[in-house]
This record gives structure tokens, sequence and C-alpha cells, in this order.
């Protein structure tokens, strides 16, 4: 993912425009020295970072034909969009698959599935199995720290009563 100033420059040299004419496209809603500033990143000035408007960022997707919401998302405004999930199973059984440059057969899906499948699950145990054991080491170490304050404790009170007068 880009940052906003590398994405608001690839998007205009992607286009062919120059500053000027990204101004004029924009009816000067947005001057050439600003979105030379955006694509910078800073005031040249103060060295301040720039933050765009919401609706400078809605003028520039309009010109550059590009999504509103990733240029958001590129300047903050959004947070980042989540990643698509996909499942493998669908993946190779509904799509072409292609693996060094070869498409592959039915059968090479149905074998790269059973080959998968036991080194996925054996991974999830070992998974499984981590956790298990980080969480006995966890309950043994509250168990060790519970045990030392009640001894704590037992000695503080047994040092209290010897200290009572009688």
């Amino acid at each position: 993912m880009y940052k906003l100033p590398e994405l608001l420059k690839r998007l205009r040299r992607a286009r062919g425009y120059s500053l000027r004419q990204v101004e004029q496209l924009t009816n000067g809603m947005v001057t050439h020295g600003y979105i030379h500033t955006l694509e910078r990143g800073y005031e040249h000035q103060t060295g301040k970072p720039v933050m765009p408007s919401p609706r400078v960022l809605k003028i520039l997707s309009e010109v550059y034909d590009y999504p509103y919401e990733e240029l958001l998302r590129a300047a903050g405004y959004l947070p980042p969009a989540a990643p698509e999930t996909f499942h493998l199973e669908d993946i190779l059984k509904h799509n072409y698959v292609y693996f060094e440059n070869r498409l592959l057969t039915r059968q090479d899906k149905e074998d790269l599935l059973n080959i998968l499948s036991p080194a996925i699950r054996a991974m999830r145990k070992r998974e499984k199995a981590t956790r298990h054991r980080l969480h006995r080491q966890a309950t043994a170490r509250i168990d060790y720290y519970d045990r030392a304050a009640r001894r704590d404790r037992r000695t503080r009170r047994s040092s209290r009563q010897d200290r009572v007068p009688k």
C-alpha cells in the first residue's frame, strides 16, 4: 500500500498529467502548488506534514478516476481495509490455478489438497500444543507466586504475634 504522497504522484504521472493540468481539471479548486505540496507530503517552509481535507480527496479521486475510499485510507481517515478471505479448497476447485507457468489439472489440484491437508492439520496441532504448554507455564508461575505470597503473609502474621506483649 502506498502512502498518500506517493499515491497521488503515481496517479498523476500514470495519467500523464502535469500539476497545472490537474489544477485545470479541478476547475481551479485545487491549485497546482497545493497538489505539489500534497505529493511532497509536507509544507516546504515549515516542514509540517500536510493533511488534505476529504473534500480535496474527493475532487482528486474524480480527476484521477480512483476510488475515493482508497484515498481516504491512504490519508488515514479510514482504517486499513480488511484482507479478503479465500478458502483454498474453493480456489483450487473453481479457478484456473497455475504453478511454474503450468495450468494445474484437476488431478494436480486434488493431489495438492491431499498433501496440504495433513500438513495444515499437523501445524494446527503443534500450535494447539504450544498454546497448551504456554498456558501450563503461566498457570505454574501464578501458582508459584500465590504460594510465595501466602507464605509471606504467614511469616508476617507470625512475626507480629511474636511482637505482641502478653
